[in-house]
């Protein structure tokens, strides 16, 4: 009786993980930003990161309708789009980057599979081709009423190699943009302090990803283990404050899926983050 008992809870708790992992949670979050513009008061961002082509396990034509119902200013996409052993379906990329697209312009920076993937021209090509952005240490100025915001994105094999601090050495800000709202896509929050060691490109916000909040989370501790923070990761979901520039902010999502079709995700959905900047 007892082990009839252990295989069902067994069986049970598998029908849970395996529908957390079906559906999105929308995790919103109002960003206070010093001398916000007051043209970008309430202007939305969605945050999408580790999506994982071809193990996406998600409806993506579900996943962009949720996108288009929550009506963003942007869209940015932080890293690991694909896996990089596994080869990706290029039109189910095209559907997937031209649906984000259609609803709000889309930036997109480069992740760790991305960065160890064989052909990353490929992907590049196929992202702009589908009409997103793809920045690999750019800046682009992205306008929104009678003002805009500076979004820069750091490309992770400059990350990757950077030894030293200076992990935006290769991203240059324009002078005339120097006090304008900055953000920064970045796939690893781990080195978020670092990147701010140079005045004229600090960023108001970070928004990274890599870590899919741990795992398995427990509740009361968080995320178990993440590749790059190892056991008990301090950045794997939600928003974090400079220790020493405290209005400078750092958004870590959970992300969609993950690099492995067997891979699980426990008590950690597949998250969709929709940030709205506000007056500090």
């Amino acid at each position: 009786m007892k082990r009839k008992w252990i295989m069902t809870a067994l069986a049970l708790g598998s029908v849970v993980t395996y529908l957390q992992n079906k559906r999105v949670s929308k995790s919103t979050y109002e960003l206070p930003i010093a001398d916000l513009p007051n043209a970008l008061e309430g202007f939305k961002i969605i945050q999408l990161s580790d999506i994982h082509f071809p193990n996406a396990i998600l409806d993506v034509a579900h996943l962009i309708k949720q996108v288009n119902q929550i009506k963003p200013d942007m869209i940015v996409v932080t890293g690991n789009v694909i896996t990089a052993k596994a080869s990706y379906d290029r039109k189910e990329l095209t559907y997937f980057m031209q649906g984000l697209v259609n609803i709000a312009p889309t930036y997109v920076v480069s992740g760790y599979h991305e960065y160890k993937m064989k052909h990353p021209e490929k992907f590049k090509q196929d992202v702009r081709e589908a009409g997103a952005v793809y920045l690999e240490n750019d800046t682009i100025w992205h306008k929104h009423n009678n003002s805009g915001i500076l979004v820069m994105g750091l490309d992770e094999t400059t990350a990757q190699q950077t030894k030293d601090s200076l992990y935006l050495r290769r991203i240059s800000v324009p002078d005339e943009h120097t006090f304008d709202v900055k953000i920064l896509l970045a796939h690893h929050p781990e080195w978020f302090l670092y990147y701010h060691t140079e005045e004229e490109k600090l960023p108001d916000v970070t928004f990274s990803g890599y870590a899919r909040g741990g795992h398995v989370r427990i509740p009361g501790i968080g995320g178990l283990f993440s590749e790059s923070q190892g056991a008990m990761p301090q950045y794997t979901e939600g928003v974090f404050s400079h220790p020493i520039l405290d209005d400078k902010l750092l958004v870590v999502s959970r992300g969609i899926g993950t690099p492995k079709k067997w891979a699980v995700r426990i008590n950690n959905k597949p998250e969709l983050v929709v940030a709205i900047l506000t007056k500090k």
